[in-house]
Protein backbone atom coordinates (compact mmCIF):
# COMPACT_ATOMS: atom_id res chain seq x y z
CA UNK A 1 0.00 0.00 0.00
CA UNK A 2 1.24 3.39 -0.58
CA UNK A 3 1.91 5.52 1.70
CA UNK A 4 -0.34 8.78 1.57
CA UNK A 5 1.01 12.46 0.64
CA UNK A 6 1.53 14.06 3.90
CA UNK A 7 1.94 18.52 3.70
CA UNK A 8 3.64 20.10 6.43
CA UNK A 9 2.41 23.73 6.82
CA UNK A 10 4.41 26.06 9.37
CA UNK A 11 3.79 30.00 10.19
CA UNK A 12 6.73 32.04 10.61
CA UNK A 13 5.20 34.58 12.91
CA UNK A 14 4.78 34.02 16.78
CA UNK A 15 1.82 34.79 19.10
CA UNK A 16 -0.32 34.89 16.13
CA UNK A 17 -4.20 34.34 16.12
CA UNK A 18 -6.43 33.68 12.63
CA UNK A 19 -10.16 33.42 12.26
CA UNK A 20 -11.56 32.53 8.89
CA UNK A 21 -15.12 30.67 7.61
CA UNK A 22 -14.30 28.37 5.22
CA UNK A 23 -16.98 26.65 2.88
CA UNK A 24 -16.06 23.84 0.77
CA UNK A 25 -16.03 23.74 -3.08
CA UNK A 26 -18.53 21.06 -4.86
CA UNK A 27 -14.78 18.98 -6.27
CA UNK A 28 -13.16 20.06 -3.37
CA UNK A 29 -9.96 17.23 -1.93
CA UNK A 30 -7.40 17.83 0.86
CA UNK A 31 -4.37 16.00 1.56
CA UNK A 32 -3.22 14.65 5.02
CA UNK A 33 -1.51 17.39 6.30
CA UNK A 34 0.34 18.74 9.95
CA UNK A 35 0.86 22.23 10.72
CA UNK A 36 2.83 23.55 13.76
CA UNK A 37 0.17 25.62 15.32
CA UNK A 38 -3.69 24.88 17.21
CA UNK A 39 -6.27 24.46 15.02
CA UNK A 40 -10.16 25.25 16.06
CA UNK A 41 -12.65 24.22 13.97
CA UNK A 42 -16.70 24.48 14.40
CA UNK A 43 -18.73 23.16 12.11
CA UNK A 44 -21.06 25.40 10.91
CA UNK A 45 -22.53 22.89 8.37
CA UNK A 46 -22.45 20.15 6.24
CA UNK A 47 -21.27 16.62 6.88
CA UNK A 48 -18.59 14.57 6.52
CA UNK A 49 -15.45 13.14 8.32
CA UNK A 50 -11.98 13.88 9.42
CA UNK A 51 -9.48 11.14 9.02
CA UNK A 52 -6.60 10.63 11.02
CA UNK A 53 -3.62 8.87 9.45
CA UNK A 54 -1.92 7.35 12.47
CA UNK A 55 1.90 6.05 12.90
CA UNK A 56 1.30 2.74 11.81
CA UNK A 57 -0.41 3.66 8.53
CA UNK A 58 -4.03 3.22 9.29
CA UNK A 59 -6.61 5.58 9.13
CA UNK A 60 -8.67 6.60 11.80
CA UNK A 61 -12.04 8.51 10.53
CA UNK A 62 -14.21 11.10 13.26
CA UNK A 63 -17.80 11.57 11.68
CA UNK A 64 -18.58 15.46 11.96
CA UNK A 65 -21.57 17.42 11.46
CA UNK A 66 -22.94 20.62 12.07
CA UNK A 67 -22.61 22.33 15.51
CA UNK A 68 -19.66 20.36 16.58
CA UNK A 69 -16.26 21.15 18.01
CA UNK A 70 -12.92 19.76 17.12
CA UNK A 71 -9.35 21.12 18.49
CA UNK A 72 -5.91 19.76 17.23
CA UNK A 73 -2.43 20.49 18.15
CA UNK A 74 -1.65 20.03 14.32
CA UNK A 75 0.98 17.04 15.25
CA UNK A 76 -0.87 14.29 13.94
CA UNK A 77 -1.50 14.16 10.56
CA UNK A 78 -5.02 14.56 9.66
CA UNK A 79 -7.58 15.94 6.45
CA UNK A 80 -11.54 16.55 5.88
CA UNK A 81 -13.80 14.29 3.47
CA UNK A 82 -17.11 15.03 2.90
CA UNK A 83 -20.00 13.68 2.52
CA UNK A 84 -21.68 13.88 -0.96
CA UNK A 85 -23.55 16.90 -2.11
CA UNK A 86 -22.93 18.02 1.81
CA UNK A 87 -19.70 20.09 2.04
CA UNK A 88 -18.23 21.09 5.11
CA UNK A 89 -18.71 24.71 6.29
CA UNK A 90 -16.64 26.26 9.40
CA UNK A 91 -15.20 28.47 11.29
CA UNK A 92 -11.55 28.08 11.77
CA UNK A 93 -9.85 29.58 14.12
CA UNK A 94 -5.87 28.91 14.28
CA UNK A 95 -3.56 30.38 17.07
CA UNK A 96 0.09 28.88 17.94
CA UNK A 97 1.04 28.15 21.82
CA UNK A 98 3.27 31.39 22.16
CA UNK A 99 -0.28 33.31 21.61
CA UNK A 100 -1.45 31.72 25.17
CA UNK A 101 0.60 33.79 27.87
CA UNK A 102 -2.06 32.35 30.34
CA UNK A 103 0.45 29.20 31.25
CA UNK A 104 -2.52 27.58 33.17
CA UNK A 105 -4.81 27.09 30.12
CA UNK A 106 -1.80 26.28 28.07
CA UNK A 107 -1.12 23.34 30.85
CA UNK A 108 -3.79 21.92 30.64
CA UNK A 109 -4.56 22.46 26.62
CA UNK A 110 -1.27 20.55 25.97
CA UNK A 111 -2.80 17.85 28.73
CA UNK A 112 -5.62 16.80 26.89
CA UNK A 113 -4.62 16.74 23.65
CA UNK A 114 -2.04 14.41 24.84
CA UNK A 115 -4.30 12.13 25.64
CA UNK A 116 -7.22 12.55 23.02
CA UNK A 117 -5.99 14.00 19.79
CA UNK A 118 -8.02 15.92 18.40
CA UNK A 119 -10.76 16.98 20.89
CA UNK A 120 -14.34 16.74 19.57
CA UNK A 121 -17.11 18.29 21.32
CA UNK A 122 -20.78 17.21 19.78
CA UNK A 123 -23.31 18.19 22.24
CA UNK A 124 -24.85 21.38 20.97
CA UNK A 125 -25.37 21.93 24.40
CA UNK A 126 -21.72 22.90 25.20
CA UNK A 127 -20.64 24.27 21.13
CA UNK A 128 -23.76 26.90 20.75
CA UNK A 129 -22.01 29.37 23.46
CA UNK A 130 -18.48 28.72 21.50
CA UNK A 131 -19.96 29.53 18.43
CA UNK A 132 -21.04 32.78 19.53
CA UNK A 133 -17.13 33.53 21.35
CA UNK A 134 -15.46 32.47 17.64
CA UNK A 135 -17.97 34.86 15.70
CA UNK A 136 -17.74 37.52 18.74
CA UNK A 137 -13.54 37.05 17.90
CA UNK A 138 -13.72 37.39 13.97
CA UNK A 139 -16.08 40.23 14.05
CA UNK A 140 -13.34 41.99 16.45
CA UNK A 141 -10.76 40.59 13.48
CA UNK A 142 -12.65 42.98 11.13
CA UNK A 143 -13.72 45.79 13.93
CA UNK A 144 -12.02 48.84 15.35
CA UNK A 145 -8.71 48.63 16.42
CA UNK A 146 -9.28 50.08 19.82
CA UNK A 147 -8.66 47.41 22.45
CA UNK A 148 -9.10 44.89 19.63
CA UNK A 149 -6.70 42.61 20.70
CA UNK A 150 -7.52 42.35 24.64
CA UNK A 151 -10.81 41.47 23.57
CA UNK A 152 -9.76 38.74 21.15
CA UNK A 153 -7.45 37.14 23.46
CA UNK A 154 -10.48 37.52 26.36
CA UNK A 155 -12.82 35.89 23.77
CA UNK A 156 -10.18 33.09 23.20
CA UNK A 157 -9.54 32.38 26.75
CA UNK A 158 -13.21 31.78 27.30
CA UNK A 159 -13.55 29.28 24.18
CA UNK A 160 -10.80 27.21 25.60
CA UNK A 161 -11.52 27.04 28.70
CA UNK A 162 -15.10 26.33 28.12
CA UNK A 163 -13.84 23.54 26.11
CA UNK A 164 -11.46 22.26 28.52
CA UNK A 165 -13.99 21.92 31.45
CA UNK A 166 -16.61 20.04 29.31
CA UNK A 167 -16.93 17.02 29.56
CA UNK A 168 -20.77 16.87 28.18
CA UNK A 169 -20.54 15.33 24.54
CA UNK A 170 -16.56 15.25 24.65
CA UNK A 171 -15.39 12.38 21.88
CA UNK A 172 -12.08 10.97 22.71
CA UNK A 173 -10.81 9.47 19.22
CA UNK A 174 -7.69 7.42 21.58
CA UNK A 175 -7.82 5.86 24.81
CA UNK A 176 -11.83 5.07 26.35
CA UNK A 177 -14.83 6.44 23.89
CA UNK A 178 -18.42 7.11 24.76
CA UNK A 179 -19.90 4.28 24.42
CA UNK A 180 -21.34 3.20 20.45
CA UNK A 181 -24.85 2.43 21.71
CA UNK A 182 -24.67 6.32 23.04
CA UNK A 183 -23.49 7.36 20.05
CA UNK A 184 -26.28 5.54 18.19
CA UNK A 185 -28.94 7.40 20.32
CA UNK A 186 -27.15 10.75 19.89
CA UNK A 187 -27.29 9.96 15.99
CA UNK A 188 -30.93 9.24 16.03
CA UNK A 189 -31.98 11.89 17.94
CA UNK A 190 -30.31 14.25 15.78
CA UNK A 191 -31.65 13.00 12.59
CA UNK A 192 -35.24 12.52 14.02
CA UNK A 193 -35.53 15.04 16.76
CA UNK A 194 -38.95 16.59 15.51
CA UNK A 195 -40.27 13.17 15.75
CA UNK A 196 -42.40 11.60 19.09
CA UNK A 197 -39.51 9.82 20.41
CA UNK A 198 -39.14 8.30 23.50
CA UNK A 199 -37.44 6.50 25.97
CA UNK A 200 -38.58 2.73 25.47
CA UNK A 201 -38.46 2.88 21.80
CA UNK A 202 -35.07 4.83 21.94
CA UNK A 203 -33.30 2.29 24.23
CA UNK A 204 -34.81 -1.07 22.31
CA UNK A 205 -33.80 0.38 19.40
CA UNK A 206 -30.11 0.69 21.02
CA UNK A 207 -30.47 -3.04 22.14
CA UNK A 208 -30.81 -1.83 25.86
CA UNK A 209 -33.07 -2.03 28.49
CA UNK A 210 -34.65 0.68 29.84
CA UNK A 211 -32.88 1.22 32.87
CA UNK A 212 -29.55 0.21 30.52
CA UNK A 213 -30.29 3.09 28.45
CA UNK A 214 -30.95 5.64 30.85
CA UNK A 215 -28.10 5.07 33.07
CA UNK A 216 -25.48 5.01 30.11
CA UNK A 217 -27.32 8.07 28.36
CA UNK A 218 -26.86 10.51 31.98
CA UNK A 219 -23.82 8.83 32.12
CA UNK A 220 -22.60 10.16 28.60
CA UNK A 221 -24.64 13.31 28.59
CA UNK A 222 -24.92 14.23 32.34
CA UNK A 223 -28.73 14.58 31.03
CA UNK A 224 -31.64 12.71 31.32
CA UNK A 225 -32.85 11.31 27.39
CA UNK A 226 -35.85 14.05 27.64
CA UNK A 227 -33.72 17.07 29.14
CA UNK A 228 -31.29 16.05 26.02
CA UNK A 229 -34.08 16.05 23.87
CA UNK A 230 -35.79 19.48 24.66
CA UNK A 231 -32.05 21.16 24.90
CA UNK A 232 -31.79 20.13 21.37
CA UNK A 233 -35.04 20.57 19.68
CA UNK A 234 -34.49 24.20 21.60
CA UNK A 235 -31.25 24.86 19.73
CA UNK A 236 -32.68 24.53 16.32
CA UNK A 237 -35.66 26.81 17.28
CA UNK A 238 -33.09 29.18 18.13
CA UNK A 239 -31.36 28.98 15.00
CA UNK A 240 -34.76 29.43 12.96
CA UNK A 241 -35.55 32.50 15.02
CA UNK A 242 -32.43 34.57 14.87
CA UNK A 243 -32.24 33.11 10.92
CA UNK A 244 -35.54 32.92 9.52
CA UNK A 245 -39.13 34.98 9.96
CA UNK A 246 -40.97 31.75 10.29
CA UNK A 247 -44.06 32.11 12.38
CA UNK A 248 -42.91 30.83 16.26
CA UNK A 249 -46.16 28.53 15.85
CA UNK A 250 -44.37 27.22 12.42
CA UNK A 251 -41.12 26.68 14.14
CA UNK A 252 -42.59 25.02 17.16
CA UNK A 253 -44.28 22.66 14.91
CA UNK A 254 -41.31 22.17 12.27
CA UNK A 255 -38.95 20.74 15.69
CA UNK A 256 -42.05 18.60 17.07
CA UNK A 257 -43.86 20.84 19.69
CA UNK A 258 -47.34 20.34 18.56
CA UNK A 259 -48.86 22.34 21.55
CA UNK A 260 -48.01 25.95 21.14
CA UNK A 261 -48.37 26.81 25.08
CA UNK A 262 -46.50 23.82 25.71
CA UNK A 263 -43.26 24.62 23.38
CA UNK A 264 -43.44 28.29 24.61
CA UNK A 265 -42.88 26.61 28.49
CA UNK A 266 -40.47 24.54 27.35
CA UNK A 267 -38.34 27.40 25.82
CA UNK A 268 -39.01 29.76 28.78
CA UNK A 269 -37.92 26.79 31.20
CA UNK A 270 -34.35 26.53 29.17
CA UNK A 271 -33.85 30.27 27.87
CA UNK A 272 -35.23 32.08 30.64
CA UNK A 273 -37.16 34.02 27.91
CA UNK A 274 -39.90 33.86 25.72
CA UNK A 275 -39.17 32.75 21.72
CA UNK A 276 -40.64 36.31 21.20
CA UNK A 277 -38.22 37.60 23.25
CA UNK A 278 -35.57 36.09 22.36
CA UNK A 279 -35.86 37.36 18.33
CA UNK A 280 -36.09 41.11 19.40
CA UNK A 281 -33.57 40.77 21.39
CA UNK A 282 -31.22 38.86 19.03
CA UNK A 283 -32.76 41.27 16.00
CA UNK A 284 -31.60 44.64 18.13
CA UNK A 285 -28.07 42.87 18.48
CA UNK A 286 -27.28 42.13 14.83
CA UNK A 287 -28.73 46.06 13.98
CA UNK A 288 -26.31 47.18 16.70
CA UNK A 289 -23.17 45.06 15.67
CA UNK A 290 -24.39 45.51 11.44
Amino acid sequence: MATPHIEDFTIDDRGFIFIIESCHSKHFRMDFHRHDFFELSFVLGGKGQYEILGADGETRKVPVEANQILLWDGCIPHRARDEAKSPLQQLILIFDESYLVNSDVRIELRRQLSLTNPLVIRNPLSTMPLKTLMRNILIEKHGKKSLRDDIIYAHLLSVLTTLLRSSTGLEQVAGESTDARIRKALSHIHEQYFHALNVPDIASYCALSVRQFSALFRKYTGQTFIQYLHAYRIEKVKTALRETDKSITDIAFEVGYDDPAHFIQRFRKVENTTPTQYRKTHALKASTTG
